[in-house]
């Protein structure tokens, strides 16, 4: 349950990441 929630961090902060890199 903890590794599931980490990974849905994860994903959400690098979907955020690629949105800046992408306005770049």
């Amino acid at each position: 349950m903890f590794y599931h929630i980490l990974m849905i961090i994860f994903h959400s902060t690098t979907t955020y990441l690629d949105f800046i890199i992408s306005r770049i």
